[in-house]
């Protein structure tokens, strides 16, 4: 699904929801239209939240709202794309694919793996950056080999401490935080979208397939 711009949240606690409210529309205590409805619209609301500029236009929420009658279609999809991907990698030790835990459903926005996950994962735990350096140009070199035979692949992540304002900003050591450092240096996507066809999949399970690592 797509709004262009913009998403959505849900939850089930109106505290939270009233928070979440607030924020995407410069920390307001109230929105235009409770104001508008009010007893004295001509008045400003109150600011008790640090807000952002995040709200959905009107022509974007219409274009989301619509995605949604099709939304069991284009999950269902992918769900069907990703288990032909876990079959036909199970037998890889190199590479992890997405977990599934019982009593939750997977949307697959992407098809998250992580690229040599026993030594990735001993590397980060030990904070051995030379290694996961390693790790992490052996996975670019696939990568671009991939590229070359016209799949494009990406890492999963950003690790958000990794990024270059947080690091100078906050003097952050990309190895203290071993998961992130771990997913930004070790992960990879594989092609996964609606409307993919099984030629295409088949393509992408032939060159992995041949991959040896």
């Amino acid at each position: 699904m797509t709004t262009v711009e913009g998403g959505m949240v849900t939850t089930n606690d109106s505290q939270f929801a009233m928070v979440v409210r607030r924020l995407r529309d410069h920390g307001a205590a109230t929105t235009d239209l409770q104001r508008h409805q009010g007893a004295k619209p001509y008045l400003l609301p109150e600011f008790p939240e640090a807000g952002l500029n995040q709200r959905m236009t009107d022509i974007q929420g219409a274009l989301g709202s619509a995605q949604m009658n099709r939304a069991d279609e284009i999950v269902a999809q992918r769900q069907a794309l990703a288990r032909r991907y876990d079959e036909a990698f199970e037998g890889l030790n190199w590479l992890r694919t997405p977990a599934h835990i019982e009593g939750f459903g997977h949307g697959y926005q992407s098809y998250a793996c992580l690229f040599r996950p026993h030594e990735s994962e001993t590397a980060a735990e030990m904070r051995d950056t030379r290694k996961v350096s390693e790790l992490r140009s052996e996975r670019n070199a696939w990568m671009e080999r991939l590229h070359h035979n016209g799949i494009s692949t990406r890492p999963a992540t950003h690790a958000v401490h990794m990024l270059e304002y947080y690091t100078t900003k906050y003097n952050l050591v990309p190895e203290e935080f071993p998961g992130a450092f771990l997913a930004n240096d070790c992960s990879i996507s594989l092609p996964l979208f609606h409307g993919m066809k099984p030629e295409e999949q088949d393509r992408v399970i032939s060159e992995v397939n041949r991959a040896s690592f």
